[in-house]
């Protein structure tokens, strides 16, 4: 059994930003993308559209430098949703930074030709969906 249609538009998207496609981002991004990224750093915030996207995407470069890359490392999906796992680095004032995240996206795969629409990153303690379990918390 191969990869879901849903996966495989994700895996694109990963590898199309590594390689600073902008033509397969716009194919695989839907031109109203919702990117909601958690927290209260200079990068949080939603996206809206591929102005803003693309944008963002710039500022990120900018803020490292170039160095800012995901890494994906295992892609899963179905009719409606991808999920990725992703191991980022990048480098910002002279140190280097490193995290593993899940990106989940809502893309209509059963066409195959539908875009991903919606894209939530993950950050630890944040609205992510992670709670801490009340061991967690003593």
């Amino acid at each position: 059994m191969g990869e879901h249609a849903s996966a495989t538009l994700a895996r694109r998207a990963v590898e199309a930003f590594n390689k600073q496609d902008m033509a397969t981002l716009t194919e695989v991004f839907h031109e109203r993308i919702k990117w909601h990224t958690p927290g209260k750093s200079q990068v949080a915030g939603v996206k809206d559209g591929h102005d803003a996207l693309f944008a963002w995407f710039q500022k990120l470069g900018e803020m490292t430098n170039g160095t800012f890359r995901p890494d994906g490392f295992a892609f899963y999906g179905d009719d409606d949703h991808a999920v990725m796992l992703v191991h980022l680095t990048g480098e910002r004032a002279r140190r280097n930074w490193t995290a593993t995240r899940h990106w989940f996206s809502r893309c209509r795969t059963a066409s195959w030709a539908t875009p991903i629409s919606t894209f939530t990153t993950s950050t630890p303690g944040t609205n992510s969906g992670h709670r801490k379990s009340r061991e967690e918390k003593q």
